[in-house]
């Protein structure tokens, strides 16, 4: 009777610390997303009406999802057309696997290019780069890959020892966030004008 009331204490005991470890590193991704892109004006994102529910879209993790889930597709792709040997190595049961080597070496790859376009892109904003040039290029490429870095060790957290697959539980969180701040946003619209105005597009 005993070693049935511990195991099931024990059972409890894991899934709380599951559930804690899950919140903890959605918690650490959220946080991610509030840490700029060296070179960044802070005068310039803060008359952008950047708050902090929104500082992703200048943060180190702002691309991590996007291209590591552009990846994980083409990966799923080769493994549903080109079900060979070679595909076998980023399957897991049947399915594309968000961690296997070459998904993730895609998707720091992807980040990269993508890191260049987004500081091409800031440096035509008027005042919102400090110095723009070859050195914020290069600051803005790295910091996006160690922010995609770490989205990928906080997801594989998640998948090892927190509750849910790591990837999927991390890409739905950003969507909730994304979703929490354009409540707000209606929310402070209408408290400031009396009225809320909703965009067609």
């Amino acid at each position: 009777m005993s070693q049935g009331v511990d195991r099931s204490s024990d059972k409890r005991r894991a899934v709380y610390n599951a559930v804690l470890v899950t919140l903890a590193a959605l918690m650490a991704y959220r946080l991610l997303l509030a840490v700029p892109l060296p070179g960044l004006s802070p005068d310039s994102v803060g008359n952008n009406d950047v708050q902090v529910l929104s500082l992703g879209t200048y943060s180190i993790a702002s691309v991590g999802l996007t291209t590591w889930l552009s990846m994980l597709l083409c990966a799923e792709l080769a493994v549903l057309l080109l079900p060979t040997r070679w595909t076998v190595r980023i399957a897991k049961n049947g399915y594309a696997d968000p961690f296997s080597f070459l998904v993730l070496a895609g998707a720091l790859l992807f980040t990269a290019l993508q890191g260049y376009g987004v500081a091409v892109a800031m440096e035509q904003v008027p005042r919102l780069v400090v110095e723009p040039g070859g050195v914020f290029r290069g600051a803005a490429i790295a910091s996006l890959l160690g922010g995609t870095a770490l989205v990928i060790f906080l997801a594989r957290l998640i998948e090892t020892r927190g509750v849910g697959m790591g990837f999927w539980v991390t890409l739905a969180a950003s969507f909730a966030s994304g979703m929490a701040h354009d409540l707000i946003s209606l929310v402070h619209q209408a408290l400031v004008t009396g009225f809320v105005h909703f965009p067609l597009d």
